[in-house]
C-alpha cells in the first residue's frame, strides 16, 4: 500500500523530522484559504500515487492569491497524467541550498535494509543510478542486530557532512528505521531532503507498507474504502474478509491454496 505524500509527511512529523508548514486541501477555496493562513509563497502539490508530477504540471509555486486560484482550478480540472486530483497539499515554499535523497529499503538478496543516500537529490534515484552512479552511497542494516550508531556516522560522512548538519541527517535516518519498522514498511525515501538555511527539511514522501502487515495498521486499512488506491474494488472487498484476491484479465475464476504457486502454474 502506498502512501499519499501528505499521510508520509504525517507520520514525518510524529517521529521528528522536519517538514515545511503545510495543509490539505480538497477545493479551490481552501487551497486559497490555506495559502493565505500559511503565507506565500507557497507550493501546491497534487496528491496522486504517480511519480513526475512536477513536469506533468502537478506541483507549481503560487506567490500571490491569483496565482494559487489559476493553479488549484487547473488541478483539480486537469489532474495528473489522466488520474484525477482530489487533494492538494498547500506548503510554505522554502529557500533550497541544496538537494539530498535519502531513503530506506529492504535488499531481499542480501537479507538486510538498506540506505541510499545521495547529495544529488530532486531526482529520481534511477536516473542517478545511470547517469552518475558513484554519487549514490549504500549502508547496510542487518536485521538481527539492527541499526547502530556507527552506520549513521558513515552515511553523513560519505556525504561530507559535518556539524549540526551531520548530526540532523543522522537523526532523520535514525528516524527513517523507526518509521521502517513501526509500519512494517518496504520503503521510506525522502527525495528531495533539502538543505535550508535553517538546517535540513523533507519536500516529498514516499512511503509504502507491507499489503500482508495492513492488519495491524487499521487506520491505513480503513482508509482503502473511500480511496482504494492501487487496488481493485475486488481486491479491496477481500482484504476487508481476510482473503487474498489478484485482479486478472478474463473471466475465469481461480481457487487456489497459494498464491505463488497458482500465479506460476498460470
Amino acid at each position: 500500500m502506498r502512501l499519499y505524500e501528505y499521510e508520509g509527511k504525517k507520520i514525518f512529523f510524529k517521529y521528528g523530522i522536519p517538514i515545511p508548514e503545510g495543509d490539505v486541501a480538497s477545493t479551490t477555496e481552501e487551497v486559497i484559504e490555506k495559502s493565505q493562513r500559511i503565507g506565500y509563497p507557497v507550493v501546491l502539490k497534487a496528491q496522486v500515487l504517480v511519480g513526475g508530477r512536477g513536469k506533468a504540471g502537478g506541483i507549481r509555486l503560487a506567490r500571490n492569491i491569483d496565482e494559487a486560484r489559476d493553479y488549484a482550478e487547473k488541478i483539480f480540472r486537469e489532474g495528473v497524467k489522466g488520474i484525477a486530483v482530489k487533494k492538494i497539499l498547500v506548503e510554505k515554499a522554502v529557500n533550497i541550498v541544496q538537494e539530498y535523497y535519502l531513503s530506506l529499503t529492504i535488499d531481499r538478496s542480501n537479507r538486510k535494509y538498506l540506505y541510499l543516500a545521495s547529495s544529488e537529490g530532486g531526482v529520481d534515484i534511477e536516473e542517478i543510478a545511470a547517469r552518475k552512479p558513484e554519487a549514490i552511497k549504500k549502508v547496510y542494516v542487518d536485521p538481527l542486530t539492527g541499526l547502530s550508531d556507527y552506520h549513521l556516522r558513515y552515511l553523513s560522512d560519505e556525504l561530507e557532512l559535518s556539524g549540526d548538519h551531520a548530526k540532523q541527517l543522522q537523526n532523520i535516518a535514525r528516524s527513517l528505521y523507526s518509521i521502517m519498522i513501526d509500519y512494517d514498511a518496504d520503503l521510506v525515501e525522502i527525495n528531495p531532503l533539502a538543505l535550508t538555511d535553517k538546517g535540513f527539511v523533507a519536500l516529498d514522501s514516499k512511503i509504502t507498507i507491507d499489503d500482508n502487515a495492513l492488519y495491524r495498521h487499521k487506520d491505513l486499512e480503513e482508509s482503502l474504502s473511500s480511496d482504494p488506491r492501487e487496488f481493485t474494488e475486488e481486491e479491496v472487498i477481500a482484504k476487508k474478509y481476510g482473503y487474498s484476491f489478484v485482479s486478472l484479465d478474463g473471466d475465469i475464476g481461480i481457487i487456489g491454496n497459494g498464491a505463488g504457486l497458482t500465479m506460476a502454474s498460470l
